[in-house]
């Protein structure tokens, strides 16, 4: 599996490079806040950006629940003003690794089947859904993640198949990086390890002594963020326990757990509906015989089954986290999934079913086979897309971006802001959401602000003891906008006399210090 690259393992690279790039363009053009719509994506810019401009910059902005791979890279483009406010710097990011995601499937598929039509067939089926894309072109996660779990199994497998050392050292770093982007990654290195202890009996003690070296260094990622959580914030599972933030936390303060935890048959139903919507039946069809065809065939077996199951743990762990109670899938109605976007990550094992049925011999066959599963794919783009609506994932983004008007408020307050400020603190007794909401849209640089979200309320007076000049309050506070509710509630009456509310809307007050 040398990573020699043959002329049309770059045709599915240069399809994704213009979907990706006109798709961010048009809908950039169409609506300037569409790669906006998700809220993380806001906060996962704040977040980067934050490392390098923030009143305290620098690692103690790693945060605590988000992993922190994707704000580090975030931090060159969201560095540029332009990219940062319209969302384009995570394409940027997001763009490149899907494009090199779709490589490495097709890769693998062309490794299996020795079909060029067949390998490129399994790269746009991969990469082209409509949820895909838009999930490769905003600041989210999951595309970054897509190509380290893809990237990581490839190596992982060539490391297994044909035991070059080379292979398993690359495998190791994909894995710790996969491990600092999502919590799915986390169970990478188990598998790496599961690989490494199945060739102990053939392999020399130097050899195995490499192995365990290697697997033991894919942990890395997994043992900073304990060791960062516990330096940091005096808990080495704050990432898990902290209120307010935590997958655990958000996921017990809403109704929709109950139906999913440790009830494994209706989390498979939930997970199943879900996917139908975004692949289509008829894909995912072909695609579960294609998988058990592929991995009871003679010959391999095993390490067809290997194969299979490396690719699959993305949706394995999914599906383990909704029966655990740490995620949720859910359908809030009008063709809206919630965190529908967590599907993405199945794309690579479904594309690789859809054509592991077996390649035909006769050509006839192979182009009706073909079309079947081309017809198949484009079922399920229209399946979720329902013209005139969106992808599935931007659907769910814009539900949350649109919800009660909230984000068409800040930005009228952050636009207000901007037209007044000169100089000066602002200081946000808001939502963290909300805040990061009000940062990117006033195009005012971040060491300006002045945040609650740490739980020790600033001050309204700043570090050299003048007031902040802006307070911006939330009328309408929920999760942990509460610390800005108590603050607000122990110095109402230094608010009102040293400030005037100069805007004022249903969910934010704007106030300026008077002039003395």
């Amino acid at each position: 599996m040398a990573l020699t690259i043959r002329k049309f393992e770059l045709l599915v690279p240069a399809a994704v490079v213009l979907v990706g790039i006109a798709s961010a363009f048009y809908l950039y053009s169409s609506d300037k806040y569409s790669l906006l719509y998700y809220g993380d994506s806001i906060s996962h810019l704040v977040a980067g950006r934050k490392l390098v401009d923030w009143q305290n910059p620098g690692i103690y902005q790693l945060g605590t629940v988000w992993l922190p791979l994707l704000h580090v890279v975030l931090i060159p483009p969201a560095l540029n003003d332009f990219l940062f406010a319209s969302g384009l710097a995570g394409t940027v990011i997001n763009l490149p690794s899907l494009i090199l995601a779709s490589f490495y499937i097709t890769r693998m598929a062309y490794n299996w089947f020795k079909s060029e039509k067949i390998a490129t067939l399994t790269g746009l089926i991969f990469a082209l859904n409509p949820s895909v894309i838009y999930m490769g072109i905003v600041p989210m996660q999951e595309s970054l993640f897509l190509f380290f779990a893809v990237s990581s199994a490839y190596y992982a497998y060539a490391w297994y198949e044909n035991t070059t050392a080379r292979n398993l050292y690359i495998a190791a770093i994909l894995t710790i990086l996969a491990t600092l982007t999502r919590y799915e990654g986390w169970f990478l290195p188990i598998a790496l390890a599961v690989l490494a202890a199945s060739k102990i009996r053939t392999e020399s003690i130097r050899v195995n002594l490499i192995n365990f070296l290697c697997v033991l260094a894919s942990f890395a990622g997994i043992v900073f963020w304990f060791l960062w959580n516990a330096l940091a914030f005096g808990d080495p599972l704050a990432f898990i326990n902290i209120p307010f933030y935590s997958y655990l936390a958000q996921a017990t303060s809403r109704p929709f757990r109950e139906s999913l935890y440790l009830q494994p048959l209706s989390s498979a139903q939930i997970l199943s509906t879900a996917m139908e919507v975004m692949y289509g039946a008829p894909l995912l069809i072909i695609s579960l015989i294609g998988l058990i065809a592929f991995a009871a065939k003679k010959g391999e077996s095993k390490n067809r089954m290997i194969f299979v199951a490396l690719l699959a743990l993305p949706l394995a762990v999914i599906y383990i986290s909704l029966v655990l109670g740490l995620g949720e899938i859910f359908h809030q109605g009008g063709g809206i999934w919630f965190n529908s976007r967590f599907l993405v990550l199945a794309s690579s094992i479904v594309s690789f079913g859809s054509v592991a049925v077996g390649v035909p011999k006769k050509k006839l066959f192979v182009i009706i086979l073909a079309a079947i599963i081309v017809l198949s794919t484009s079922f399920g783009a229209i399946r979720q897309l329902g013209y005139p609506n969106p992808p599935m994932v931007m659907k769910e983004a814009y539900a949350g971006f649109s919800y009660r008007n909230e984000t068409f408020s800040a930005i009228e307050t952050a636009k207000i802001l901007q037209h007044n400020f000169n100089d000066g603190t602002i200081l946000m007794l808001t939502s963290s959401g909300d805040a990061h909401k009000i940062m990117i849209f006033s195009g005012i640089h971040l060491v300006n602000f002045r945040d609650l979200f740490a739980g020790e309320p600033w001050p309204l007076v700043n570090e050299s003891r003048s007031f902040n000049k802006f307070v911006i309050v939330s009328n309408r506070p929920s999760g942990d906008a509460i610390n800005g509710v108590r603050f607000i509630e122990n110095n109402s009456i230094l608010l009102n006399e040293k400030y005037e509310i100069i805007y004022h809307n249903e969910f934010y007050t704007l106030m300026k210090l008077k002039s003395s």
